[in-house]
């Protein structure tokens, strides 16, 4: 046995309660809060459980999701539009809090304490949180800031961010810097024939002879 369900159930329970006192609301993955039209910032708690040692041990990720860029993405892709996943741009709580106030490591670890420890223990862990969640949901609640991160590439997944690189540029009208991007991710992706590889190919190709404009093109504020 790894974590108890006891114990399980009553972290998150605490946690969902204090992130409902921030304003978030829960769903089916992670929890969501609107931080500008159309854009939501996100939290999840990714768990990991050891066998026999009743712990667990909670990764806290944040994350923004710009929904003009993920329905254009899916309507690219030929994929249903989901309005909360996936997210745009992500980040593990502990890369973001790096640095000199850092208090913690990679994760949070919760074992059978006394229920108002385990409170207490839960309620600062979702303070952090909100340290670094609302700034970093701020920062990329406009386009602009998003194509910027997303150029970087430092938050998130190379092989989603590849999707929503070039569709945010276009959303700005950077058509010529859309097309540029995606013929760079085709060139990086080498003689790979994996299956990711292929679908953006795909992607790519359709991308390039439909031409970048979007189908909704969002002037920049």
């Amino acid at each position: 046995m790894g974590a108890s369900r006891q114990l399980i159930d009553a972290v998150i329970g605490v946690a969902d309660e204090s992130l409902r006192g921030l304003g978030f609301t829960r769903r089916r993955y992670g929890s969501t809060i609107e931080v500008a039209p159309d854009v939501f910032g996100w939290v999840g708690l990714n768990r990991a459980v050891r066998r026999g040692d009743d712990k667990l041990l909670i990764n806290p990720v944040l994350g923004v999701g710009h929904q003009a860029v993920e329905r254009e993405v899916a309507r690219r892709r030929g994929v249903k539009f989901h309005p909360y996943f996936p997210l745009t741009i992500s980040a593990p709580l502990s890369q973001l809090a790096r640095g000199p106030f850092s208090e913690f490591g990679t994760h949070y670890l919760f074992e059978g304490v006394r229920e108002k420890k385990l409170e207490r223990q839960v309620r600062k862990m979702v303070d952090t949180i909100a340290t670094y969640a609302f700034p970093f949901f701020k920062a990329h609640s406009c386009l602009e800031a998003l194509a910027v991160t997303l150029r970087l590439g430092d938050y998130g997944f190379p092989h989603q961010l590849v999707y929503r690189l070039p569709v945010a540029l276009t959303l700005l009208g950077q058509d010529g810097d859309a097309l540029d991007a995606v013929r760079s991710s085709v060139a990086e992706l080498g003689d790979r024939e994996d299956l990711a590889a292929q679908e953006f190919r795909a992607f790519a190709a359709t991308f390039v002879s439909r031409g970048a404009a979007p189908e909704h093109r969002r002037t920049p504020s």
